[in-house]
């Protein structure tokens, strides 16, 4: 039989269109999460066009602007696993309420593996539709992104040159959007391959009063009770190692929000418990059918209220995540650095951002100002050169961030803000450097080439394999790995891109920096700057990304918005003949109106207090589970940095919960007012039940 005669596929399509409003809701959650993923790829496109002329300004820039389109991409997929659970939700309901079709389908001779096809083509419609949506859209949040960064982040700090996306990341967002959609739909389609004939012949009864079971909810409780002890007693972070100290984390954090989903449904029952009576004082028979309704149909509540956890959970953990990343994990190194009291040297400004070099052929020092800085220098303080390469295999931060490579002798002398060792130590680094190729790496990048301290490992340099050895392993700063080779290595370093100029003992400092800065102006092209302002200039930028990313995460809410429409337009248009009961007993409009959108608040509420917690478990458990093993940090006092980065994710939080009342009740105006318009409500009903 030809694909396009099967009855299946011609059944979805009617049914994709019969119910536009419900798959045109699924399809736009699916198209949010596509379409951030197009935009990292915009916004990291955009950054690397206004670079291209200057391949050392790549080798400067391009792992930081890799790493910020992979955490994009990595918002983008989190908000499609979120969307994933709003279109699972909208397809369970769905497909609930239509058992009774399902089962005359199946009376008629449909099979079971007929059943399965007609509806994963109705998912795949939606992908479809999502991931058009999603491809057109993404380019235009890239520009919005663009202009946030812009906002943002000092003036001249990016550049831009806008540009269209890879076909890699076009085609990455189109499996992702069609993946989620198909596996969100698997398991209610399953499902309804198991519906019996013989449910055709029952009718549909409304739900009544349920009694979630207690159980269930005490489990979820007592979970996440026991998770919280566990961590404040015995944090894994202070012994893990890595890889394993994210992998646990991944794990806690999926039974943290197992427990929350045991919680939601026992939580709405006592919601509606609790607000009964005052409802029933302020709004009457209203407010009393109000309450109740959030102790009927459970599965549809705790979806809804779930639904609306995901995606406050999101923008909470975003934001808890990005401080602790930058403030606990990234800043410590760069405040050591700051009090050093030191200078940089550049041939280009380091405070206009890539203004200052984007321009410029080539970032490297001549030998001429090295010379005449070390003349400058000489007795009265320290002179570090550092050249900058792209190694892969000792990148921390994907596959493109930038290593430096030093001299032995004064990268030993550089002291513990450039590099404090978790294995090994200096006496034995400088041996290993000393015989030819020594590596200073953190000890995640350790991890993943399976070596320790003496281990031989080879790296790809820009003339080929380069044989070193493992001289260290701990924090380093700015995560760069540390390269000492030989010339005759092929390396292929060059000239160095910096200078650091650390004042010796006893030095007038005010009298050094007034030489430098005269050396400075006698030299056009040369940078003379602090390393305090430079480290300023570098934490204003790290503190405003979380703000980036949680603008971002914005969108989660946004597809939890469609999540709470779309199950409450299942729902009232199940309830139906309710509706229609209410109006022939004399329940006017405005109080049908009243009841729905009601409804749609308190479950929003409720699903956005579930969501402030799971976004506090989340932060919690990546300080104190995963913490700093992975970026030599091991002195890291967990709990503190977790209460460090708790503070402003609650308050982005606490933000977000106070507006679920209005996201939800506008929510519910939507399918509220759908049903309303029927004029003939009553008759409908009426001719249903004869």
């Amino acid at each position: 039989m030809r694909l396009a005669n099967r009855i299946e596929l011609r059944l979805a399509w009617r049914e994709f269109i019969g119910a536009k409003l419900l798959w045109a809701l699924s399809a736009s959650a699916v198209a949010l999460g596509v379409a951030v993923i197009v935009a990292s790829d915009v916004t990291r496109g955009a950054v690397l066009n206004a670079m291209r002329e200057s391949p050392d300004v790549r080798t400067l820039m391009g792992g930081l602007t890799d790493q910020l389109g992979s955490n994009l991409t990595s918002l983008g997929i989190g908000i499609s696993l979120a969307s994933g659970f709003i279109v699972f939700n909208a397809f369970g309901m769905s497909f609930a309420r239509r058992r009774r079709r399902f089962a005359t389908l199946r009376t008629v001779g449909m099979t079971g593996g007929q059943v399965l096809l007609l509806t994963l083509s109705e998912a795949m419609l939606t992908g479809l539709f999502g991931v058009a949506l999603g491809l057109a859209g993404g380019p235009w949040i890239g520009r919005l992104t663009i202009a946030a960064l812009k906002a943002v982040t000092p003036q001249g700090m990016f550049l831009f040159e806008a540009g269209l996306p890879s076909a890699g990341a076009l085609g990455m967002a189109g499996l992702v959007g069609l993946g989620v959609a198909l596996a969100s739909a698997l398991i209610p389609a399953v499902a309804a391959t198991q519906v019996s004939p013989l449910a055709a012949r029952r009718p549909t009864e409304a739900a009544g009063l349920e009694h979630s079971p207690a159980w269930r909810g005490w489990v979820g409780l007592a979970g996440l009770g026991l998770i919280l002890v566990y961590l404040w007693l015995a944090p894994p972070a202070a012994w893990l190692k890595p890889p394993w100290d994210a992998r646990l984390a991944g794990l806690f954090g999926l039974v943290w929000f197992g427990c929350l989903g045991l919680l939601a449904p026992s939580a709405s029952w006592l919601l509606g418990r609790a607000v009964r009576a005052p409802l029933g004082r302020v709004g009457g028979a209203t407010g009393l059918l109000l309450a109740d309704n959030l102790r009927r149909g459970r599965r549809r509540v705790a979806l809804t209220v779930l639904s609306m956890a995901a995606g406050i959970s999101l923008v909470v953990g975003v934001m808890g995540f990005t401080r602790f990343a930058t403030e606990s994990l990234m800043v410590p190194k760069l405040r050591e650095a700051m009090r050093l009291g030191a200078w940089v040297v550049a041939a280009f400004d380091p405070l206009a951002g890539m203004t200052g070099y984007v321009d410029t052929e080539s970032l490297r020092l001549d030998q001429q100002a090295i010379t005449d800085v070390q003349q400058a220098m000489e007795g009265r303080g320290e002179v570090l050169e550092f050249g900058y390469l792209t190694v892969p295999e000792l990148s921390f931060f994907g596959s493109s961030y930038f290593s430096f490579v030093m001299r032995a002798e004064q990268a030993a002398t550089a002291g513990e803000w450039l590099f404090s060792f978790n294995q090994g130590n200096w006496e034995t680094a400088l041996q290993i450097m000393q015989r030819g190729c020594g590596v200073l790496i953190m000890p995640n990048i350790a991890a993943r080439l399976g070596a320790v301290v003496g281990d031989p490992i080879a790296f790809t340099g820009p003339r080929g394999p380069v044989p070193c050895t493992v001289a260290g392993i701990g924090a380093a700063f700015v995560a760069a790995s540390i390269i000492v080779a030989p010339e005759e290595s092929g390396l292929g370093a060059g000239d160095p891109f910096a200078l650091l100029l650390k004042p010796g003992p006893g030095q007038d400092r005010g009298v050094l920096e007034r030489d430098l800065m005269q050396l400075a102006q006698r030299r056009p092209g040369l940078s003379i700057v602090s390393m305090e302002a430079m480290g300023r200039a570098q934490q204003d930028i790290l503190s405003q990304v979380p703000v980036v990313l949680d603008a971002m995460a914005v969108l989660a809410v946004i597809a939890a918005s469609l999540g709470v429409v779309n199950t409450l337009t299942t729902g009232v248009v199940e309830r139906r003949p309710e509706f229609g009961l209410l109006r022939a007993v004399g329940a006017t409009r405005r109080q049908i109106l009243t009841v729905v959108t009601g409804e749609a608040a308190l479950i929003a509420s409720l699903g956005g207090a579930l969501g402030l917690i799971g976004g506090a478990g989340i932060t919690i458990i990546i300080a104190t589970v995963y913490g700093g093993a992975s970026w030599g940090l091991t002195e890291m006092d967990h709990w503190r940095e977790a209460a460090n980065a708790l503070g402003p994710a609650l308050t982005i939080g606490l933000v977000g919960w106070a507006a679920t009342p209005l996201i939800g009740a506008l929510s519910g105006l939507l399918p509220a007012q759908s049903i309303l318009r029927r004029r003939r409500l009553v008759e409908e009903l009426l001719a249903e039940r004869h």
